[in-house]
């Protein structure tokens, strides 16, 4: 039988004006974006799901649309989107709707348009402070811009708002890092992503790594950056709650969240992913490209690429890489209820090991890393995983 509690619903907005060089999601350029036809494909994909047995009769607890650059969407769009899931699902009512968006993109019209059609949380990419990083990253807005964009988001009473920034950019110095992270604690916001600059394969980035155009920062400095970050950024009201995620009381990303504690979320649009927790759970992605995703929804054909069933193995694995992610770690009787056995049985040895490493902490009801456990986190779940593979 299907479980009855809340899911998370993500909306994947492929479209920009521009693909940045460093990224790799699915994303496309577009002059123009086909508003109508990608979300009436939207909607039709949604009115599917919401009569299955894995998502029948929940509620919504928080809505998400990602991208891309969402904001490009008009406002009546967002409002036929979220009217359409108001229409065929029930919502929490303190439901979390944030919308992605580049600061170019933000008006005072558009921050109040947001407001009025229910969008209470906003996630800016900023990325930086510094028009020279800006102009590596090949960002098209200024510090000015991001500034101008966070004020009208404030006056449109939209309080709940975060950025993106990226760190561990090539010649990037202590200074200007601090510069970005005291630039942003000093606005009217309430979250913070600190992510580290990935060189991922294909992007124009990683040709420019490889014709040695670009030259990445030393792995040491990106690690004391880390460190930087951390210290400066756990700094009252800020408090560090997962790897990457920094907020003031009360305003931690339950969307995200909900992803790290490892609960359901149905992802709609092209590129999207879902999940379903069970046994065993499941997971599965749509096409990645808008077009081929719009032709098939249209066409009455599943949008799906590729669909798993994660393995007792992975389903392990998956736990401890999504709870030890975050700073209150995973509970000992939260992994038992789900996994039959004390932590212990499966991890005799490695959780000693790490406890007088420094890399996580355990006082008999929660283990968590600690910041240097954060810093080398693969390192801490590849030695559970080799444990776990050594005692089968």
């Amino acid at each position: 039988m299907a479980s009855l509690s809340p899911f998370s619903l993500y909306i994947h907005i492929p479209f920009c004006i521009r693909k940045c060089p460093y990224c790799d999601f699915a994303t496309e350029a577009s002059k123009k974006i086909p508003e109508d036809i990608y979300l009436r494909a939207i909607i039709s994909e949604l009115s599917y799901y919401i009569n299955q047995i894995d998502w029948f009769d929940r509620s919504i607890t928080t809505i998400f649309f990602g991208g891309g650059t969402p904001s490009l969407l008009s406002s009546q769009g967002i409002e036929t989107v979220l009217q359409s899931i108001s229409n065929l699902c029930k919502l929490s009512s303190d439901i979390e709707i944030t919308l992605e968006a580049n600061p170019e993109t933000v008006d005072k019209t558009k921050a109040q348009d947001w407001k009025s059609v229910g969008i209470n949380r906003v996630s800016l990419g900023v990325q930086s402070f510094s028009e020279r990083h800006l102009n590596q990253l090949g960002r098209h807005h200024s510090p000015k811009q991001s500034k101008f964009a966070i004020e009208c988001l404030i006056e449109s009473n939209i309080t709940n708002v975060s950025l993106d920034l990226i760190y561990g950019l090539p010649s990037q110095t202590d200074n200007e890092l601090m510069t970005d992270l005291n630039t942003a604690r000093s606005l009217c916001i309430t979250h913070l992503s600190a992510y580290s600059l990935t060189i991922e394969h294909g992007t124009p980035l990683a040709s420019h790594v490889l014709n040695k155009t670009v030259i990445p920062l030393d792995d040491d400095i990106v690690g004391e950056h880390f460190d930087l970050i951390s210290t400066i950024l756990s700094t009252p009201p800020w408090y560090r709650y997962e790897v990457s995620n920094f907020a003031t009381p009360n305003y931690e990303s339950r969307h995200n969240r909900a992803y790290w504690d490892g609960k359901d979320y149905l992802g709609i649009g092209a590129g999207a992913h879902s999940y379903v927790r069970g046994f065993p759970s499941k997971r599965w992605a749509n096409v990645r490209l808008w077009e081929p995703y719009v032709q098939r929804v249209s066409n009455n054909l599943s949008p799906v690429a590729w669909k798993e069933t994660l393995s007792f193995e992975r389903e392990i694995e998956e736990f401890l890489l999504l709870r030890l992610r975050l700073t209150d770690g995973a509970s000992h009787s939260d992994f038992k209820s789900q996994f039959n056995f004390d932590v212990e049985h499966y991890f005799p040895e490695v959780l000693d090991e790490l406890k007088q490493n420094n890399l996580i902490t355990d006082d008999g009801q929660r283990f968590a890393t600690t910041s240097k456990g954060m810093r080398l986190l693969d390192s801490v779940i590849e030695k559970f995983v080799a444990e776990f593979k050594a005692n089968e």
